[in-house]
Parts: structure tokens; sequence; C-alpha cells
């Protein structure tokens, strides 16, 4: 029997397709591949991905906002270990088979395979656009090479023909050809587009825009393909929102200070500010991280809003029983220890069932949004009235943190955001121990 797995069960062209799923044969299973492939007991023969997500939020440019853990260094290795001794994988796309020949590269390094380059062949295929990665268990022959995708001839060359190994010359400087026999890091200076092997901390695959493409002539031709073809649009879209929140929403904040009567000090302005960003930082970076445990980012985003949301509105109970620094020195040590372990995690509850998946995360994450919740109403208790300013305050900064935390998880990955989120979490009660500084002022 086959096994298919696919997110989405639904086939718009099932008719043209040969009802393939209805093949008494073959078995479906609606999951995240790459979570099945780390709970299949047995190995594969042949694992084949097409185009294995969707366009919805290409118009957009949101679409290079979202983590794809389908397409990792580490799903490399996944996928490899995965496969019999004598099994296949083909793997299309094409968009991104520059980076994808970079992480498969790294990937067999990391794994001691001896000659990484004689394990995948790279083809184009013009009149469809396309690019197909054929990787193998064992180094490739001459036989298997020409003759996977059907005969390799002369005459064929428009339809289909070889990047790696070359075909001819003219091939021999294609970007990927440059890039499997130079190494990603000799040939990214003049790429076009970002190649850098993408990992499970920063799983950003559809990412290919450089600061160096944001010139006038580049800004004059934008289109929904721009990111593809080296634009960062994506970066652009967050640095907009950023300015947005830095120009408007925070100076509205300082409003009240025109004002007479009872204002904040700038502690607690300041307090309300690190507790606002650090939080939204914590929630949007483990609604992408855990998407790999899970397995789905749907049920990523529902299992840790909900978890955080319903466990910290449960610290916020208990606020009054803990001392002031204990909540924020429990949330550094978690997300350090989310830093150094959460790797380790994945591969021993990968094994597990869906449902079971989710119950996991959500235990792992409850304590974490429980002392998240306690920080608040903290604060409320000190400021009374003026609690309706810290609202506002906290609401404006956890956009700015939502915002901030993207920049830096799509630069330097998920680890150091959460290293930021635990630096101003931690800042956030060097304000809170400044109790001095925390007395209403009343203007003139």
């Amino acid at each position: 029997a086959d096994s298919a797995a696919a997110v989405n069960p639904l086939v718009s062209v099932a008719e043209f397709s040969g009802y393939i799923y209805r093949d008494p044969r073959v078995k479906v299973v609606t999951e995240d591949a790459r979570a099945y492939v780390r709970r299949f007991r047995n190995k594969f023969d042949i694992i084949y991905s097409l185009s294995s997500n969707t366009w919805a939020a290409l118009a957009s440019g949101s679409f290079a906002l979202a983590e794809n853990y389908l397409f990792t260094t580490e799903a490399f290795i996944d996928y490899w270990q995965a496969l019999s001794d004598g099994g296949y994988m083909m793997m299309e796309h094409q968009m991104y088979m520059p980076r994808l020949v970079s992480e498969v590269t790294d990937a067999l390094n990391r794994l001691g395979v001896p000659n990484p380059t004689d394990h995948f062949a790279v083809y184009d295929l013009p009149q469809m656009r396309r690019k197909v990665l054929l990787l193998s268990k064992r180094p490739l022959t001459d036989e298997i090479r020409y003759h996977a995708l059907g005969p390799l001839t002369p005459e064929k060359y428009d339809q289909i023909h070889l990047i790696h190994p070359p075909a001819d010359d003219s091939v021999a400087t294609h970007l990927i050809a440059r890039t499997i026999k130079n190494g990603w890091q000799a040939v990214a200076d003049t790429a076009a587009i970002d190649i850098s092997p993408v990992t499970d901390n920063r799983p950003f695959v559809a990412q290919l825009g450089l600061w160096k493409n944001f010139t006038a002539e580049k800004r004059g031709k934008v289109n929904q393909y721009a990111e593809f073809s080296g634009f960062p649009m994506s970066k652009v879209m967050v640095v907009i929102v950023l300015i947005v929140v830095v120009i408007i929403a925070l100076p509205i904040n300082l409003v009240p200070y025109l004002k007479k009567g009872p204002r904040l000090r700038a502690a607690p302005w300041l307090y309300f500010l690190c507790i606002g960003m650090a939080f939204m930082a914590v929630e949007v970076v483990l609604i992408q991280k855990y998407a790999l445990l899970i397995g789905s980012s749907l049920y990523s985003v529902a299992t840790v809003l909900l978890t955080l949301l319903a466990a910290s509105g449960l610290g916020s109970r208990f606020a009054v029983s803990f001392k002031d620094r204990t909540p924020f020195l429990v949330i550094a040590v978690w997300l350090l220890l989310d830093i150094l372990l959460f790797r380790h995690i994945v591969p021993v509850v990968g094994v597990f069932s869906l449902p079971l998946r989710i119950i996991i995360a959500a235990i792992l994450i409850f304590p974490l949004g429980f002392f998240m919740g306690i920080p608040f109403p903290k604060a409320a208790l000190r400021v009374g009235e003026l609690i309706d300013w810290g609202f506002a305050v906290n609401g404006a900064a956890s956009v700015l943190g939502s915002v901030l935390v993207l920049m830096v998880a799509f630069t330097w990955g998920f680890s150091a955001a959460l290293i930021l989120a635990a630096i101003v979490y931690l800042a956030a009660y060097g304000f809170l121990a400044l109790r001095s500084a925390w007395a209403q002022e009343m203007t003139p």
C-alpha cells in the first residue's frame, strides 16, 4: 500500500488525477507531512513532494511571513532518515530550489554522508517553469540521472535538462549549479536572492528578498512575485508597520502628559511598555515554533492562544500570592529551557498522535502562560485609577512587540527572539522594583 499525507484532503483536480485517493491501495492521512514522516514506523521507498504549499497569501505579500517546516535543513534530515536503503525522494518547486540545494548539502554534511553531491540531481523543466530535486539514499548512477524523468536527449533540452550535474557549459553558470559546486557561502554575495539554508529555528523559506535589492529601480517594479526575485517585500511590510507604531501609536500614549491631573511616571509607563512588548513577542514566536511539534499551523495557533490566555487569566487571579520578582524569573528560566530543550523534545513527542501532541504542547506552555499573566495585575495594584492609561500603553506595545520580534526572528531565528523577550521581561522587573518611582505625579 502507498501512503499519502495531505494537510488538505480535498483534491481540486480529482478527475484529472484519476481519483488516486479512492484507490484501495492508497492510504490517505490528513496531516502535516513532516509530522507524519517522524512518526511513521517503517521506511519509505519513495517520498514525493509536489509544490507542497499554497499561494493563497501571495498577493498580500504575507506568504513569506509564515513559517514552513517542510523545507528546512532538519526536514531533509528527517526525510533522509525515513528513506529505505534504496529509497528516493523527489521534490519539486518553482521558486525555492537554489535554497533547497543549500539545505540538502548542509543536511547530508551534518549526517556525515560522503560526497553529498553524488546523492542528488537537479532538473530544469523550462516549459513548466519548474525545478525538480531527486535525492537518492545511494549515490546516483548516470543511468538513473538521465532516465529518472524520462530519457534526456538534445531534442528534449527545451523540455527538460540537468542543472546538476550541468548538462553543458551554459548550465554550469546557473545559480543552482554554482551553489552546489562552490557552496552557498561562496555564492551568496553575488546571488540576487537569499540562498542561505533555513533551519527549524528560522523556517522562513519563502523569504528570498535581500535588503541590497531595496532600490528605486526595484521599487518601481514591485508585484506579487517580487519576494521571489529578491525584493525584500516581507521585511518592508514589517518595517512599515513598525514605523507606523513608533510614529503614531506610541506618541498618542504620551498625550496625557500635556494635560492637567494625575499621570503615570516614567517607570510605570516603561513597565507597561515592556510587558506588552514581551508578552506579544513570546506569543508570536510560540505560535510559529510549536507548529513544528504539533504539525499544523492552525492547531498551533489555537493551542498556543487558548493555553496562554487561559493560563494567564488564572495567573492574574493569583498575582498577589507571588513576590514581585518571581514571575519574571520563572518566565526567563522557562524561555531559556525552551531554547535549549525544544529541539530535543520534538522528535520524542513527534511519534505520538495529533491529539496527544496538542495536549503535551498545552502542558508545556501552561506554566509559562500562568506566570505571564501576573505582571499586569502587579502594576494595576500600584497605579490605581491610571490603569486605563496602562492598558493603552500595553496595547500599543503589543503591536510593537509582535512586529519587532518578527524582524529578529527573520534575521537571527526564534531563539534570539525569545532571548530578547526574556531580556525585556527582566527589564520590566527592573522598573517594577523602583517602588519610589511609581508614586503618582500631578501636573501643576
